[in-house]
């Protein structure tokens, strides 16, 4: 029997990335994951939802958002700030550190890690809302009464933006990925970067350009299940149970391709 959780874009491409980085040098140091997830606010409840829970200050998850020298440390939302360069639908952006599964499971699957990271963003006027709503104090508990109902303030707010029609509306569709992992091969320092591409929201469904991101590797995962193709069994991370080279190629048959760029920085 076997399950493996987080078979999408992030977690899941990027573990892989990961996977591919294990194979090619001899010891892994420090990754780096970086997203952006180009979508509406509101695309679904539960979508809503997630974004609310990565700027939510009180949620539990921050005490322990990345991994350095055997050690969890906690980090506010929109902290972390650093430019990252997506691939051409998206640009640069600056991206925040957020509680990622990434960071849970790669310091297991690679013990020599001595740092795992994750930091995302969404499109600039999502972000510009979110850190707006965080400042004023609208996405805690604090208890708050509308209309004779109590309700915690993060939830007045779910309620609010799902019923506001702009939650749905967004300029540009699709999900950037880069991945930087650092490590050694023959004793040298290496550095290999990963990054997504696939194809614009013209030739590609429009909206589904973000969520093709997220179902087409989902939908290999299973596959690659049922075929009896995995490396692993039990409930284990997609960087220890999908075979490398047969992922990325069946991403690659389904217009999602992924950059590799590596770089020998002299000896260790």
């Amino acid at each position: 029997m076997i399950f493996i959780p987080g078979v999408g874009a992030t977690p899941g491409q990027t573990n892989m990335m990961v996977r591919r980085a294990s194979e090619v040098m001899d010891e892994l140091h420090e990754v780096e994951v970086f997203f952006a997830a180009f979508r509406s606010l509101a695309p679904a409840p539960g979508l809503l939802r997630t974004t609310l829970w990565e700027f939510n200050p009180e949620e539990g998850d921050r005490d322990e958002v990345y991994f350095e020298d055997g050690e969890w440390h906690p980090t506010p939302p929109m902290s972390g700030g650093i430019k990252v360069r997506f691939h051409e639908h998206i640009g640069e952006q600056m991206v925040y550190y957020v509680p990622h599964d990434e960071a849970n499971t790669l310091p297991e699957s690679y013990p020599t890690l001595r740092r795992a990271a994750v930091r995302g963003c969404f499109p600039p006027h999502v972000m510009e809302l979110m850190g707006a709503l965080m400042k004023g104090g609208l996405l805690s508990s604090r208890p708050v009464t509308i209309g004779g109902e109590t309700m915690p303030t993060i939830e007045a707010m779910a309620k609010l933006l799902w019923e506001n029609p702009a939650s749905r509306e967004n300029p540009v569709w699709a999900y950037g990925l880069v991945v930087q992992v650092t490590g050694v091969k023959n004793g040298r320092k290496v550095v290999a970067t990963y990054r997504n591409h696939h194809p614009p929201q013209e030739e590609w469904g429009g909206e589904a350009a973000y969520f093709k991101n997220v179902g087409i590797p989902l939908s290999i995962g299973a596959q690659i299940i049922a075929h009896g193709q995995t490396t692993a069994k039990g409930v284990v991370p997609p960087e220890q149970a999908l075979p490398t080279d047969l992922f990325f190629r069946e991403l690659e048959k389904r217009g999602i391709t992924v950059e590799e760029t590596i770089v020998e920085e002299g000896w260790v």
